[in-house]
């Protein structure tokens, strides 16, 4: 009996009741168990193809809307990879002694010293508690989704990105983000529901809600996501120039198409976003007093007068994308903006009594199930507002809110440090990174700004901003092989009492 023979018979050993098991599991696909072994069997036999390509699939799961239904708690993808790339930084530092990533001291040290701030307040809190893990008490996701923001950094600083693919990076990782709105195109659809363990479904609750409810208004958060990832990446690969250069009228175009895309999402914070991350370019762009700010102002006035006869007979979530300007929307559309700022205000004000409680030492995340149970028991009686459960839940919709209440002041004072660090990082490689990354680190710079002004003036939430964070500053480094400075050749010499000359770098 040769040894051909013998490999070919183990291997339909091993096979055949695997695809047995796996068939008989399949005829109950919502079975908890079930999917657990389906998708760990998946992901073992797709474990040689993530090895090879585990950076590759850690920028497309950045912005893709992905979850990994058969680990508890369902995370990410982009948490998974996270995890995969730093297991393989290790392995690498062990076996070829790479570095373990790109070391920039600066961002280093003040992403170790919130971690820090993190784990002490967990410790001193509780610990993290997870009901996916068999807990007894809630909050820890949010714990982990913080860390796992702060690995993702080293996770995307792990290794230089190659120039030579800069066109491939900037689709695989913009581009992504059109995954978002397959979970509203399968809710059209029964018969493909079974997708849901794959694309999460809290993309169509509204949509869900709103035929239920019989409501005039649905809200389709997909298309806000599609619309804005599109967007981004025009602006990442070309920048405003060259989206609105009269060469090329079909970027324009698509521009103009994937806001309308968004504003019909029916979210302002969309809209408002694109619109003033176009203002941080036109401003670093150098166009701010050309006469190309002349021109933009009478193409936004001319569009501001075209929509005003017809802005009452618009779709209604587009009214309500659009009530943020002073123009006649219907009454449903505008009493659905106001109410979501007025929940926001009622909780800043329920929540500015107990601000001196976490002075020293926050919250945290750790949440007692009898305290939900109460506060959601007390909702339904009418004896508690519908704010006070996502207070009680760490849902705050505010980043400052979400910074200081759970971390306080040495969460607060970590996490400033570490924003002026980024900003720091991403300005010096804008100024003088290589020549062909010019476009790209300057809209790394705006999407920083703009991701700071959100934070902490429109909506935030530290859980998901840490990861935003993350992944700007992260893929700044890896494209410019850690931080620039200006060449020692083009240092300016200053004359100190006429006799030495000093060099002085301005990095």
């Amino acid at each position: 009996m040769n040894s051909a023979f013998l490999r070919s018979l183990l291997v339909y050993a091993v096979v055949l009741p695997l695809a047995v098991l796996i068939g008989w599991m399949l005829t109950s696909p919502y079975n908890t168990e079930s999917l657990t072994v389906v998708g760990a069997v998946a992901f073992v036999l797709l474990l040689p193809i993530i090895l090879k390509y585990h950076y590759g699939l850690l920028l497309f799961s950045w912005n893709a809307t992905i979850i990994v239904f058969f680990l508890p708690g369902q995370p990410s993808l982009c948490a998974l990879m996270v995890v995969i790339n730093i297991a393989m930084a290790v392995g690498y530092r062990i076996l070829q002694r790479r570095p373990l990533f790109i070391h920039v001291p600066m961002l280093t040290f003040t992403w170790i010293a919130f971690a820090l701030v993190v784990l002490i307040t967990a410790k001193l809190r509780g610990g993290v508690g997870m009901r996916a893990l068999g807990s007894s008490s809630y909050g820890g996701k949010q714990y982990f989704y913080v860390l796992i923001g702060i690995l993702a950094y080293f996770a995307l600083a792990s290794r230089p990105i190659d120039l030579s693919k800069i066109i491939r990076f900037t689709k695989t990782f913009y581009l992504s983000g059109l995954t978002a709105v397959i979970s509203n195109l399968i809710y059209y659809v029964p018969s493909l529901w079974l997708l849901y363990l794959i694309f999460p479904s809290g993309l169509a609750s509204s949509q869900a809600a709103a035929e239920y409810l019989g409501l005039q208004m649905t809200r389709i958060g997909g298309f806000s996501a599609a619309g804005t990832a599109i967007a981004h990446y025009l602006l990442a690969r070309y920048g405003l120039r060259g989206v609105f250069s009269l060469r090329a009228p079909w970027r324009m175009l698509i521009y103009f198409a994937v806001v309308s895309m968004a504003a019909m999402s029916g979210f302002r914070s969309s809209l408002v976003g694109l619109m003033l991350l176009s203002a941080i370019l036109f401003a670093l762009e150098g166009l701010l007093f050309s006469r190309w700010f002349f021109v933009s102002l009478l193409v936004g006035g001319l569009t501001l007068a075209a929509i005003v006869p017809i802005s009452n007979k618009l779709p209604l979530s587009m009214q309500r994308t659009l009530s943020f300007l002073p123009i006649d929307v219907d009454p449903v559309a505008r009493f659905d903006a106001d109410a979501s700022v007025e929940w926001r205000v009622m909780m800043w004000k329920a929540m500015l009594p107990d601000l001196p409680k976490y002075f020293w030492l926050g919250k945290g995340y750790t949440i007692d199930p009898k305290d939900m149970y109460l506060t959601d028991y007390a909702h339904r009686a009418g004896y508690a507002a519908a704010f006070e459960g996502a207070i009680v839940a760490g849902d705050y919709h505010s980043g400052p809110l979400s910074l200081y209440v759970p971390f306080g002041l040495p969460g607060v004072l970590a996490f400033l440090s570490l924003l002026v660090a980024c900003g720091r990082a991403l300005w010096l490689n804008y100024k003088f990174g290589d020549e062909r990354l010019r476009t790209l680190n300057r809209f790394l710079l705006a999407m920083f700004a703009l991701k700071v002004i959100f934070f902490f003036a429109v909506f935030g939430a530290l859980p998901s901003d840490t990861l935003g964070f993350a992944g700007i500053v992260g893929v700044s480094v890896a494209l410019n092989r850690g931080v620039c400075r200006k060449p020692a050749a083009e240092r300016t010499k200053t004359a100190l009492g006429g006799v030495i000359g000093l060099g002085v770098t301005h990095a």
